[in-house]
């Protein structure tokens, strides 16, 4: 854990750039709350490493289960045309701690790109949706507080 990186404190600069939609086997699942790209969601791996090479072979396996069933959930939620998604080392605190992410950007027509939707109503219904359908493939704690 550092003192420094966003995922690891949960602190208020992580809460107001995405919502936890819950804990997977070994990430957590992230709903961006800038929705221009309806689904944009983050696979955080829980832990902190700068490749994807340097997770053991089983915990890889993990790591990309919990990726695919992320994709699942948002093309269950959202219904996107394609799902683009990238796995990259974000760099997640001012000490350069890095952590493996997946992040999902699906695309929809041209014109659903037309305003970005930041409605708390929305953001709500999507996150109960998005836990209903990673669920079944992984208990989760109780994720249903409060937005802000």
């Amino acid at each position: 854990m550092s003192a420094d990186c966003f995922y690891c404190t949960k602190d208020q600069k992580l809460n107001d750039l995405m919502i936890e939609i819950g804990q997977m086997e070994v990430s957590t699942l992230y709903l961006f709350r800038e929705q221009t790209y309806r689904g944009r969601c983050i696979v955080a791996y829980n832990g902190h490493v700068k490749e994807l090479f340097e997770l053991p072979e089983k915990e890889l396996e993990r790591f990309m289960r919990d990726v695919t069933k992320a994709a699942r959930a948002i093309q269950e939620v959202f219904s996107p045309d394609k799902i683009n998604s990238a796995i990259c080392s974000a760099i997640a605190s001012l000490n350069l701690a890095s952590r493996i992410c997946s992040i999902f950007l699906p695309p929809f027509p041209q014109t659903q790109y037309v305003s970005i939707i930041r409605d708390k109503k929305y953001l709500r219904n999507k996150k109960d949706d998005m836990i209903s359908h990673i669920a079944p493939y992984h208990p989760l704690q109780n994720f249903r507080n409060q937005l802000m």
